[in-house]
């Protein structure tokens, strides 16, 4: 089994010299890949994701930034609450979050920091996501409307349908106990999550991914990921509470490492 880890110890130094945005990510040109290795269709397999921003980053240099290069809109209150993150972890005592205390992280911060690999199983109907971490699963229901009574819930209700070879994600029906980020930006119940996913070529997997929440946000944004595949990968045992060295006391994670473990 992988050694698990909820957090890094914190570079105080570097995060202080850390501006607030970092590089922005280009967003690339709209395309449909057309390969004869692969059909674009097919998102089959084991994926890791190629920009994963460790918890082992200063803490500013790990602040989302949008496909615009700027920072994420953030309402007062939800600006004031993170801004309040980022200084217990400045301090050393970076405040509790799911991960910490292995609940759910949610979507959209399953598919932002996936720090270790996620199956996708793909079936008639359906896209499963099984993600090693946490042993969480994601179920993405296929050319289906939403359901008209969600319970609010940590992940949602996933819904996908195609546009060329492009999959969109519509998912809406969220509690307020996760976070957008790993440091822990805020949202409300009214947060609504799109992504599409594009198989750019027989390796790469790429998901925008837009945040829109009135009551947390001043307006939509996006953030863009990619997966690189991995043949031959399986899927590990994760047991979230064995090898803790990040346990929750008192509300703050305590901060202890091993070299070489994300």
């Amino acid at each position: 089994m992988r050694v698990q880890e909820h957090a890094a110890a914190l570079l105080i130094a570097l995060s202080l010299a850390t501006p607030l945005v970092a590089s922005a990510q280009a967003l690339p040109a709209d395309r449909t890949p057309v390969s004869p290795d692969f059909s674009p269709r097919d998102f089959s397999g084991v994926w890791t994701l190629r920009n994963y921003q460790s918890s082992r980053l200063p803490t500013r240099a790990r602040i989302p930034v949008t496909t615009e290069g700027e920072a994420p809109p953030m309402l007062p209150w939800t600006r004031e609450v993170y801004e309040k993150r980022i200084a217990a972890e400045l301090a050393g005592q970076p405040l509790a979050n799911n991960k910490s205390q292995c609940l759910p992280s949610g979507v959209p911060l399953m598919m932002i920091s996936a720090s270790y690999p996620i199956q996708f199983l793909q079936t008639p109907g359906q896209l499963t996501l099984v993600f090693e971490e946490d042993t969480q699963t994601r179920f993405i229901y296929l050319d289906r409307p939403h359901g008209t009574d969600l319970e609010p819930s940590y992940k949602g209700e996933s819904v996908g349908h195609w546009e060329g070879n492009t999959l969109v994600v519509d998912t809406i029906g969220f509690n307020d106990k996760t976070a957008i980020d790993q440091i822990g930006m805020p949202h409300t119940t009214r947060l609504h999550v799109t992504e599409r996913f594009r198989r750019l070529d027989p390796n790469t997997l790429e998901n925008l991914i837009t945040i829109e929440d009135p009551g947390a946000f001043t307006k939509p944004w996006s953030l863009l990921r990619t997966y690189g595949l991995n043949p031959g990968e399986r899927i590990m045992e994760y047991a979230c509470n064995e090898n803790n060295r990040n346990p929750v006391v008192n509300g703050v994670q305590t901060l202890t490492h091993a070299a070489g473990v994300r």
